[in-house]
């Protein structure tokens, strides 16, 4: 379905006790299996679950900034217009991040290897090799800062981090959990930036226990 212009699945319970919305990385997409597995596993728990596609890889076409995404986000937020969860990967870590200082109605945020240092990581390979971004892309990102973005965060942060991740290097992660107020809580796997299946299921049940310890 379409909603605000974003390709969305959305994902309904029997009996609905609240709302997640997952957010992709960089150039991800809503129906990866990983994240449709997530899903399915959300919507047992009885979460209506939000999975979109960011509005330039929908249209392919050179649009795709921060700012971008991070409107959309927020437009989806809107469009329900109740309480929800967060869930971000990588990229879709510091979209839901950074979100969660901009909305109320947010209740509780979970993250995987989210993107910290964003110098750091828009010189990766992959960002480079996009035909999605915008023009201003590379300026778009300078005026926002990861870390004093943190000391801003006012609802329950969970995040997962890989001490070999060479895009999300575990330095800059610690660093930014350090500036996020309580409650929080990092739990670090020996992995790189790619997860193995077993460890999306097991992060996705310390997700559901964190989003039910804060409803």
């Amino acid at each position: 379905m379409e909603i605000n212009g974003l390709d969305c699945i959305v994902d309904e319970p029997e009996e609905r006790k609240g709302t997640i919305i997952i957010v992709n990385g960089f150039n991800g997409s809503k129906d990866s299996p990983h994240r449709s597995r997530r899903a399915e596993r959300f919507v047992d728990e009885g979460y209506r679950v939000v999975r979109w596609d960011y509005r330039s890889k929908t249209s392919g076409e050179p649009t795709k900034s921060l700012t971008e995404d991070l409107e959309d986000l927020l437009s989806l937020i809107d469009h329900f217009d109740c309480e929800v969860f967060l869930v971000g990967s990588s990229w879709g870590g510091q979209v839901a991040l950074r979100t969660s200082t901009k909305d109320d109605r947010i209740k509780a945020v979970a993250v995987r290897s989210p993107v910290v240092d964003l110098d750091h990581t828009v010189k990766d390979g992959e960002v480079q090799k996009t035909h999605v971004t915008s023009e201003k892309f590379f300026e778009d990102i300078e005026q926002y800062n990861s870390y004093g973005m943190a000391r801003d965060i006012e609802v329950p942060v969970l995040v997962f981090a890989g001490s070999e991740d060479e895009r999300c290097p575990l330095e800059f992660t610690k660093k930014l959990v350090d500036k996020i107020p309580e409650p929080k809580e990092l739990v670090v796997y020996d992995i790189p930036h790619e997860w193995p299946e077993d460890l999306h299921r097991e992060s996705t049940e310390k997700m559901i226990d964190w989003f039910e310890e804060w409803s």
